[in-house]
């Protein structure tokens, strides 16, 4: 997901991989299977197959930790700030884990064009030697956006690579 704004001679850009499910829903999901699983576990541990139980929790466990780190990973966020001096990137999830900094005059986007032409480009900030990943997690149209949004700022952008594969139109030419 891509927000993008104009603030006092600031312009800011939010990206956001793009996520359906909130950690509340997540959790009520890893209740009703661990509810499920357990009484089926309960069901068959009466039943004289006491050894499923271990086994029923250890699934409930990796099923909480699995998706705790998607939910930790699909909310976090990058913020773009481009001034007229700077450029600062800064991520994290509810508050910013690092930040990246570039004078404006020296930054350029690095787009690498995607094998597939499916794919994403993989974005990176350049600055006097120093690099920044930018919008790893976003889709394909967040990335072409930000690519677009980048030439409106009039900033350079430098392209590396060639989309080799492309889609297959199949059956929907018309002849």
């Amino acid at each position: 997901m891509l927000e993008t704004h104009f603030k006092r001679e600031m312009w800011y850009c939010v990206l956001q991989p793009n996520h359906s499910i909130s950690w509340q829903q997540c959790r009520r999901v890893v209740i009703a299977l661990a509810v499920l699983s357990m009484l089926i576990a309960g069901f068959w541990a009466l039943q004289g197959a006491w050894l499923i139980l271990p086994f029923a929790g250890i699934e409930v466990a990796l099923v909480y930790v699995l998706l705790r780190r998607v939910c930790a990973r699909v909310h976090r966020q990058e913020v773009l700030e481009v001034d007229e001096a700077a450029i600062r990137l800064s991520w994290g999830r509810e508050q910013p884990e690092g930040v990246w900094e570039g004078a404006r005059r020296n930054t350029q986007l690095v787009c690498w064009r995607p094998v597939h032409a499916w794919s994403p480009p993989r974005l990176q900030l350049r600055c006097a030697g120093r690099t920044q990943s930018l919008a790893r997690e976003c889709n394909k149209e967040d990335c072409e956006a930000l690519i677009a949004h980048w030439q409106a700022l009039a900033l350079p952008i430098t392209y590396v690579g060639e989309t080799r594969i492309r889609p297959y139109s199949g059956f929907d030419n018309e002849e």
